[in-house]
């Protein structure tokens, strides 16, 4: 039997499970969509060279992110983006040619020519892939590629590892209230825009603030939670200091990690709500000591109906910026049916092109593709 996929009506429904999913190397490949009778079921092989590959290339962005936000205004700053926007995308284009497989190269080909491919929903056991950043090669019909990101819906989802964690991602989540955290950080790791984010989000519905220690962090998720969690902060991924978890984030008392949210999760009563850390390296998660580690699984498996971080390490004023213009179309939205998260993402992605800086790529979203977001009359 073939391992069953998250069920959320997606046009594109990808799993990827390694033999060894700390080492990569050999992996089976199922691809499902409700536009074609029957899946693909193929054995792949992904280089384990990837993970060093990655490594180097998010110092790469990280660089064209830093440059980016450091232009200055003249005659060149033009010219300058565009080549900030060449590079990024060259980036994205190699993941493309080099690790995509091509039995998914050739799905989302089909299905694009057709129009039938708006939400894409991919599960794995080793969840290391920057899929939001790959790049495609131009099309046969001359029309210009785009990035994953930002030209489909795009989720990811994780294995079930716990009782808490729901079977399929829930399909729709209301926007009743927003508890934020945003410990303050002073001298060398002072986050100067931080401020600026928190008070874009006093705007939003439901807005709460706390004192971001860990016993307000505890007693929160003692509550139950009809709308969003936001952290606004450092974060951090320790894959060689033994003596530091392998992903965390700093609160204004200490360090947490995913292993630790899971323990004080157990029996609380948060419900489903969305989580979103926007701090460096949040996004992140692999295989690890035989099971999936990092923040978007981990939340996922305490019940959470999603969670958003970041795959690299952030600049601080594009981080605001992406919060404020992800709660801002949000909370705007008049759909009574709510609006898609990964929609919301795909067009502050899109702010990209105007600043040349890729921070506003490295997002990845763990939950429904086709995730709506309602904002109830108050």
């Amino acid at each position: 039997m073939t391992p069953r996929g998250p069920s959320n009506g997606s046009d594109l429904e990808v799993s990827i499970q390694y033999d060894d999913p700390d080492k990569l190397g050999p992996a089976l490949l199922i691809i499902r969509t409700p536009h074609k009778r029957g899946e693909v079921v193929e054995r792949i092989n992904i280089s384990p060279s990837l993970l060093d590959y990655l490594e180097r290339e998010y110092a790469r962005l990280l660089s064209i992110g830093d440059e980016a936000e450091t232009s200055e205004e003249g005659t060149n700053e033009q010219s300058k983006k565009e080549r900030l926007i060449t590079a990024t995308k060259a980036i994205g284009n190699n993941l493309y040619r080099e690790y995509v497989p091509q039995q998914l190269k050739d799905a989302v080909l089909s299905l694009e020519s057709n129009n039938e491919l708006a939400s894409m929903q991919i599960s794995t056991n080793s969840p290391i892939f920057p899929w939001e950043l790959v790049f495609p090669d131009k099309r046969g019909d001359g029309s210009e590629p785009e990035f994953f990101g930002i030209a489909f819906r795009l989720a990811r989802w994780s294995a079930r590892n716990s009782f808490s964690q729901l079977e399929d991602p829930v399909p729709h989540l209301n926007f009743v209230e927003l508890h934020a955290f945003a410990p303050p950080y002073t001298d060398a790791i002072s986050l100067p825009a931080q401020q600026r984010e928190i008070n874009s989000l006093k705007r939003a519905r439901g807005f709460q603030m706390h004192d971001s220690s860990f016993k307000s962090l505890k007693l929160l998720m003692s509550a139950h939670i009809d709308g969003f969690v936001h952290f606004a902060g450092h974060g951090d991924y320790e894959p060689i200091t033994k003596k530091a978890p392998l992903y965390s984030i700093m609160l204004s008392d200490g360090v947490l990690d995913p292993l630790t949210w899971r323990q004080m999760a157990q029996g609380a009563a948060f419900g489903n709500p969305f989580v979103f850390f926007n701090a460096c390296d949040t996004g992140r998660s692999r295989s690890y000591g035989g099971f999936v580690q990092g923040w978007g699984p981990v939340i996922l498996s305490t019940g959470a109906g999603g969670f958003l971080g970041a795959m690299w390490p952030l600049l601080d004023d594009a981080a605001a910026d992406f919060a404020q213009g992800f709660y801002d179309e949000l909370s705007s939205s008049k759909d009574e049916d709510g609006v898609f998260v990964a929609d919301v993402l795909r067009d502050v992605r899109k702010r990209f092109y105007t600043t040349g800086d890729p921070t506003y790529l490295a997002y990845v979203f763990y939950g429904n593709a086709n995730l709506r977001v309602s904002t109830p009359a108050q």
